[in-house]
């Protein structure tokens, strides 16, 4: 079997050291202290329409302001919400997904409360009775220092439906010129509805990470399993994948057998709008707290957010006045049915307003059926599950390489979180390949393609197709030895290129003659160039025996330099060291 790991630990290097970089882990091991932190995830579900109305979601970074937006969404009086299927369907497969146990019949409820950003004055959720709940996790986790890999379990709390408020800008210090005339005042609050009403799935975690770097590695992963089955397209910088982090740090007292973890105050960070700042901000948070728990200071029940130029949290509002949010069923709403003849109800996690079991007979729930009127209220369990059962998880991903490739799990883990498995997969089927092959795709995909998708972005938005076919073209050239290996990542960067887009590899070397030079007089006649032009290098190389292998070393990049880097590397090398030799003797 190919250790890939062992093999490429060159390759990988540059990603653990981002890990390492990014994850300046506070030790955290004071006995006296213990970290607790939850999460709450709000991710916005894939959909063409909204949760409550016919209205567009999609393309919102290029979608004028408020443009997509449908009547009930503006909350014009008399409109109706109308449940969006799909919304039900992404519910259910992320259940799945975060083996949750799913609730045959929920409801929705209204939560009011009163900001310009929510047009009708509440909010539908479903705060008491959700879709999903008791659910947990497994997520991957690289040690920063080893660069091993493990696994640790979440506890899922709950997954609940509701849509999404409007989006709000502060207008702070600057005018906005609207036209020639107009300009906007200081501390205006500019409101875009092309937001309100998209549907989202709110996943609330129970507070089981000790660490930044834990909450770091769980919002990683639990993105790249809804991409993967395809319920949301975590795109945090246009907030569709948004993590508030509740942060608290307990004092232990030792006085008792066994020690007692004493109660502390919760602080919730929100506004969290990249992974760094998950990362850094709960880094910031837990040491703020410890340091005040040092310094017998009290610590405020408030909400912060994350100032990533400054590298703080700072304040937004108290939460010591608990908000009364008058929970109440939407009237409008029917409640949502789950049937499956898999599925029984638990009829003790059904409850009215008054927190009273519901008085349901078993009966009631075997006539579901009848709810098959209503079929935006009516979800067949089983037809989501046979989908759910088709979709590739990361982690049923990650075992296809190692078993199939032999990779070790630490290059998996590179491989899908980046998703280069469907490009290698894509590369090397039909072929039959050596283990050498194999070595180079990799090599590859792991340095030059991530290189040049952590410098450009949106080399991912390319056709998937055409990406392969460009990747396949200049690894046929690499094994050809057409290129010298001192240009294999400027080449590729040109062959991405946007005016290269339409330019296999061969082309692109034939255009801009980046073929290998292999003719042994061009480059002889170029090193008796470089030697003539560099006499007091020639002279110490035969003086100085200490210097020999930098003088070396200066010669031939003079020469490649010469030859635009594009000659053969070990016949410049041999024919370099063969002139230099010639001087001693």
């Amino acid at each position: 079997m190919l250790s890939l790991f062992h093999t490429k630990k060159s390759f990988t290097r540059a990603f653990f050291s981002q890990i390492r970089s990014i994850s300046e882990a506070i030790e955290f091991n004071d006995p006296e202290l213990k970290v607790k932190i939850g999460l709450e995830i709000h991710a916005r579900i894939l959909s063409k329409t909204k949760l409550f109305s016919d209205a567009d979601c999609f393309d919102l970074t290029n979608t004028p302001v408020n443009k997509n937006v449908g009547f009930f969404d503006a909350a014009f009086p008399g409109t109706m919400p109308a449940l969006n299927r799909r919304g039900i369907e992404a519910g259910l497969l992320t259940a799945l997904a975060l083996n949750c146990d799913i609730n045959v019949m929920s409801y929705f409820e209204r939560k009011h409360y009163f900001y310009a950003d929510l047009p009708a004055g509440y909010q539908i959720t479903q705060q008491r009775n959700p879709i999903a709940q008791n659910g947990y996790f497994k997520y991957p986790v690289v040690n920063p220092k080893t660069h091993k890999l493990s696994y640790n379990n979440c506890k899922i709390k709950r997954i609940q439906l509701e849509h999404d408020s409007a989006r709000s800008l502060q207008i702070d210090d600057v005018f906005l010129k609207l036209n020639k005339k107009q300009k906007l005042p200081e501390n205006t609050l500019l409101i875009d509805l092309n937001r309100a009403g998209m549907g989202l799935m709110e996943i609330v975690t129970d507070p089981d990470f000790e660490s930044a770097f834990e909450c770091y590695s769980f919002a990683r992963e639990l993105a790249l399993t809804l991409k993967s089955i395809g319920t949301c397209d975590a795109q945090m910088g246009e907030g569709g994948f948004r993590v508030d982090v509740n942060v608290s740090v307990h004092e232990i007292d030792k006085s008792s057998d066994p020690p007692i973890v004493l109660p502390g105050t919760r602080v919730e960070l929100k506004n969290l709008s990249s992974f760094n700042a998950i990362l850094k901000g709960t880094e910031y948070e837990i040491k703020r707290q410890r340091e005040m728990i040092r310094k017998k200071q009290p610590i405020l029940l408030e909400t912060r957010t994350y100032d990533s130029i400054k590298g703080i949290t700072i304040s937004l509002r108290s939460k010591e006045n608990q908000y009364d949010y008058r929970f109440m069923p939407e009237p409008n709403l029917l409640p949502l049915i789950v049937y499956s003849t898999h599925l029984k109800p638990n009829l003790d996690t059904l409850k009215c307003d008054n927190n009273k079991q519901l008085c349901l007979s078993h009966e009631f729930f075997e006539k579901l059926h009848s709810f098959k009127n209503q079929p935006e209220f009516y979800c067949d369990f089983d037809k989501v599950k046979d989908q759910f059962e088709h979709k590739d998880l990361p982690d049923k991903r990650r075992m296809f390489l190692v078993n199939k490739y032999g990779m070790t799990h630490e290059i998996a883990f590179i491989f899908v979180a980046n998703n280069l498995d469907y490009i290698i997969k894509k590369l090397i089927s039909h072929r039959n390949i050596t283990k050498e092959d194999l070595k180079l795709y990799t090599r590859v995909l792991l340095t030059e393609y991530l290189n040049q998708v952590n410098e450009n972005p949106d080399l991912e938005k390319i056709d998937f197709e055409l990406q392969c076919a460009k990747i396949q073209s200049f690894i046929v050239l690499i094994k050809n030895k057409k290129i010298s290996r001192r240009i294999w990542l400027s080449f590729f960067k040109k062959l991405f290129d946007f005016k290269n887009l339409n330019k296999l590899a061969h082309e692109l070397a034939k255009d801009e003659d980046l073929y290998v030079i292999t003719d042994g007089q061009l480059i002889q006649s170029t090193i008796n160039k470089v030697f003539e032009q560099n006499p007091k290098a020639t002279n110490e190389y035969k003086m100085k025996d200490k210097k020999r292998k930098k003088i070396f070393d200066f010669f031939v990049g003079q020469v490649h330099k010469e030859l635009r880097n594009i000659a053969e590397p070990e016949l410049v090398e041999e024919l370099v060291l063969k002139n230099l030799k010639n001087l001693i003797y």
